[in-house]
């Protein structure tokens, strides 16, 4: 187990909510003693939102120069597009500028466990594994753990560039994530590889739902058009937390 590790995540105006249910489980249920920073990868953050998050005391803003909004589009949106990419950039600068483990984790997660249970030391990189349920996606990019190591850093890159080269208008994170994976597992790369299973890190469903879970993951089941469609279907939604989430609003 490791001692420190950093936790990312993204987030603009149009996601406070989100942020809020995230950075008060965290604080509810997470060992804080092991976590060194919580960086905040800014894409559009209004100041009334930045100051809210800054009186956390593991919070820090880290500026990212992307402005984006959920209405700019919706989901796949333009808005959307662009905060998903900056995750990945986000993730790749902090494994320069610090030593420790970032734990990158999207910012529609309610944390229920302590985090630090899930870091491998032996590993490279942990990531949300799905192949048994989607063979085409198996990979999320919702979580993962990159160890700070160089083979890390060249499987991060990697990614941002399959990410970039992705000329769809669709969901280009998880797919380009899953192929990086198919060509780091080659016989010529000694990254170490460890799948996460979906259900621990992105538990979707009060029905799926067991002792091993350490977050649960808000997703909404279908596209929406803006952010008060993407509300009531991820925050008041069919998934079952409804009681657990009014915690944290």
């Amino acid at each position: 187990m490791v001692n420190k590790y950093n936790i990312l995540f993204t987030l603009n105006s149009s996601y406070f909510t989100y942020g809020k249910i995230f950075i008060n489980s965290m604080y509810d249920k997470n060992d804080m003693s092991k976590v060194n920073k919580i960086y905040l990868a800014d894409t559009g953050l209004n100041d009334e939102d930045r100051k809210f998050f800054v009186k956390y005391p593991h919070v820090e803003i880290l500026e990212t120069n992307v402005i984006s909004d959920f209405n700019d589009g919706g989901t796949w949106g333009n808005g959307w597009q662009k905060s998903v990419l900056s995750k990945t950039k986000s993730l790749y600068k902090l494994l320069f500028e610090t030593n420790l483990p970032v734990m990158m984790i999207d910012a529609d997660s309610v944390i229920v466990k302590d985090l630090s249970e899930l870091i491998l030391v032996d590993k490279d990189i942990q990531i949300c594994c799905r192949a048994n349920e989607n063979k085409e996606i198996p990979y999320l990019g919702s979580f993962v753990i990159a160890h700070n190591n160089d083979r890390t850093k060249e499987f991060i890159w990697e990614w941002i560039k399959n990410i970039d080269n992705n000329p769809t208008k669709r969901a280009k994170e998880s797919p380009m994530l899953g192929k990086t994976v198919e060509e780091f597992r080659g016989v010529m790369y000694d990254l170490v590889i460890h799948d996460v299973p979906r259900v621990i890190v992105s538990c979707h469903t009060s029905q799926e739902f067991n002792s091993d879970v350490s977050i649960i993951h808000l997703k909404g089941g279908s596209l929406s058009d803006d952010i008060e469609e993407d509300h009531s279907k991820r925050i008041h939604g069919t998934h079952g937390f409804g009681d657990l989430i009014e915690r944290y609003i």
